[in-house]
């Protein structure tokens, strides 16, 4: 997924548009389910690790 849904290589998680963020985050909630209050939460933790995440494969 990291590599077949960004329009250009990014260098960190900080500077992809916010768009492109957001389209991760459709793309994990199509696996899992929550209840729609804890959607802010869910989207906040999941950028918390996807931003570790990408910047593992960067480092790597």
């Amino acid at each position: 997924m990291m590599y077949s849904m960004f329009h250009f290589g990014y260098s960190k998680w900080s500077v992809i548009p916010s768009d492109e963020r957001e389209l991760w985050l459709r793309q994990f909630a199509q696996e899992f389910n929550w209840h729609s209050d804890l959607t802010e939460t869910v989207r906040k933790k999941f950028n918390e690790k996807a931003m570790d995440s990408y910047t593992k494969q960067m480092n790597a």
